[in-house]
């Protein structure tokens, strides 16, 4: 057989065919006799009724008379969600979430999950339906098997759609199923957070309890700040207790530890700086940072005159000079935190006498000497190590030393070397400065609280008028034009795709599907020949559900012997098919 050649399906007779030959007339009897003599018919009655069979239906096609009403409804349907989906993005656009779930209890999003399930589950529903019309009427028009074959095979699969577009057969069908599943693509629109600003004038109050203070530093407390609402987050700068940072940094050496010998290989503290033998003229205190430890990275000196090696070691300090610092400030509810983490970005505005303890009058505690406690509690740390011969080690004290300690890649060697800690140290005395301000100023005004002369005198000292910036932050819905417009335009083209695939449904004249009963019976089955032409596929279910087939081996004569064709057979007659067995 010629692989070019095509087998042509036409159900529309030709003028030729509608004349009988005189052959064929005079083998035609009357529908009595044909009754009597056609073993194919031999329980059809002349009225169309056939006891084993269905009743013969005519062929009605028309209009209104085959309107898919079911598939046209689930096309308006999926339309009007399309629709909605549009409305929904245009009234969302730039408004807050929180809008639509005080008036529609549901956010936009919720809306178009919906709305874009429902739209599919149409246009799906409406596909497969306009897939049978399109199959059906293709056969009426008349059109290759092979056409046959590509239109159902658009509809099973995204690529069966492909491959119908590539091999130019069911092009309709297949442009519908692509655009089927490319319109779910644009319902996945969304929005992205926006900050809404505002300022406000808001009253903050300052006041210290050091030991307090040092207790909810280390549990990591909340430093708490009372004031009114000014959003749900607000920026501000906040003048409060601080200090002015001078630092310096130098490289010294220190001879190689000698057996049964000590050398501090790390050391941090916190010293003050303080005069006490001058009462009418008090020198300023301060307190100084230190941080002295051993490192690796600078080349070690050698003694020129007794040869001996040194060990490289680095002592950082800063100098802490007491005064007002403008803070940086994150409030959320009545909280507080730093801005910025770096201590940098506070600003030092002006320097204050602190007095050292012996230069109070009354020789009581005071604030430097206190914070210099403080400081020092927290960070007094060293390593010290001990060279016995054959057996060193090294003792490590404090918090810092263990946290800033360089592993040298030798378990057994304790000569162990340190990353600078300064930058913790500064941290976090920049956050007792703050907690220490805020702890004072809340003490004093509860101390002050039904004194009206205290009160004034603490609201002139602690109180600030500060601007904040206020941030409400909230989901507000933007949605993008030009997006939106493409995703309307692939939404309505899959649509008008799909409907397309109705044309010519008023051809039909009966309701068609793709059952294989249906078709079977359009090919003239055999195990159907007694069954009538025009029956839709429940009815054939209905008069075959006992009919018991096998598809398997049909032995069929032939002159010069037998075929063997693969077919289905009724009753169990036929074999199944064998291995490697050509047929």
């Amino acid at each position: 057989m010629d692989t070019d050649s095509k087998y042509y399906l036409s159900t529309r007779p030709s003028e030729a065919s509608l004349r009988p030959s005189d052959a064929s007339m005079r083998t035609i009897k009357s529908m009595d006799q044909l009754i009597e003599g056609d073993p194919l018919n031999n329980n059809r009655h002349a009225d169309g009724q056939n006891s084993r069979g269905p009743q013969r239906q005519p062929w009605q096609p028309g209009i209104w008379h085959r309107l898919p009403w079911v598939p046209f409804t689930s096309l308006i349907g999926s339309t009007l969600c399309a629709i909605g989906g549009i409305i929904v993005l245009i009234t969302s656009d730039r408004k807050s979430t929180s809008a639509w779930d005080e008036k529609l209890h549901l956010q936009p999003a919720v809306y178009l999950a919906i709305l874009s399930v429902l739209a599919n589950i149409f246009l799906v529903f409406a596909l497969a339906k306009g897939l049978v019309i399109t199959f059906w009427t293709a056969a009426l028009d008349g059109c290759t098997l092979a056409d046959l074959h590509y239109i159902w095979d658009s509809g099973t699969s995204f690529f069966g759609a492909i491959q119908g577009v590539s091999h130019k057969k069911a092009v309709i069908v297949s442009i519908a199923c692509i655009f089927t599943v490319i319109s779910e693509l644009p319902n996945t629109f969304g929005g992205y957070p926006v900050l809404s600003r505002a300022a406000v004038r808001q009253t903050a109050r300052l006041t210290p309890n050091l030991t307090q203070v040092l207790q909810e530093y280390s549990q990591r407390q909340t430093i708490e700040l009372t004031h009114s609402g000014c959003g749900q987050q607000c920026d501000a700068t906040i003048k409060g207790f601080g200090f002015r940072v001078n630092c310096s940094e130098q490289v010294e050496y220190e001879d190689v530890v000698k057996v049964g010998t000590y050398q501090t290989l790390f050391a941090s503290w916190a010293s003050l700086n303080w005069t006490s033998n001058d009462f009418y003229n008090p020198v300023p205190s301060f307190i100084t940072l230190n941080a002295r430890y051993r490192v690796d990275d600078v080349p070690v000196e050698t003694n020129a005159t007794t040869h001996a090696a040194k060990v490289s070691f680095k002592r950082h300090s800063c100098d802490l000079h007491g005064g007002v610092t403008a803070y940086q400030l994150n409030l959320t509810a009545h909280s507080v935190n730093f801005k910025y983490p770096d201590w940098r970005s506070d600003a030092f505005e002006r320097e204050v006498e602190l007095l050292g303890p012996t230069n109070q009058p009354t020789g009581g505690p005071n604030v430097i000497g206190g914070f210099q406690k403080a400081i020092d509690t927290l960070f007094n740390s060293t390593a010290i190590y001990f060279l016995g011969g054959a057996v060193s080690s090294t003792d490590l004290t404090g918090n810092l030393a263990n946290q800033y300690v360089k592993d040298n890649g030798r378990p057994y060697d304790p000569l162990f070397t340190f990353n600078d800690p300064m930058e913790e140290m500064l941290i976090a005395v920049r956050e007792l400065s703050l907690r220490a301000s805020i702890a004072a100023a809340n003490q004093a005004w509860s101390h002050a609280q039904g004194n009206n002369t205290a009160m004034t005198l603490a609201q002139n000292t602690y109180q600030q008028n500060v601007t904040y910036h206020g941030y409400y932050f909230d989901d507000i819905y933007v949605t993008d034009r030009v997006y939106l417009a493409v995703s309307a335009l692939v939404s309505l083209l899959g649509i008008v795709a799909v409907a397309a695939t109705f044309w010519g449904y008023w051809n039909l004249g009966r309701n068609v599907s793709l059952s294989p009963l249906e078709i079977a019976n359009a090919f003239d089955a055999d195990v159907l020949s007694h069954l009538g032409d025009n029956a839709e596929s429940a009815t054939l279910a209905k008069y075959v559900k006992g009919d018991y087939v096998r598809y398997g081996e049909k032995h069929m004569p032939l002159p010069e012997g037998r075929m063997t064709r693969l077919r289905f057979v009724r009753g169990p007659e036929a074999n199944r098919p064998y291995r490697n067995m050509y047929y």
